[in-house]
């Protein structure tokens, strides 16, 4: 695994983690937009 996929200096899960945050804010984002 590369730990460049997740971003520097992060675990796997903590890469998940901060990944899933931002794809629910970007979600929230568009519903908020239209």
């Amino acid at each position: 695994m590369d730990s460049g996929f997740w971003g520097a200096g992060r675990s796997p899960l903590e890469g998940w983690f901060f990944h899933y945050i931002k794809m629910k804010w970007f979600k929230m984002k568009r519903i908020e937009l239209k």
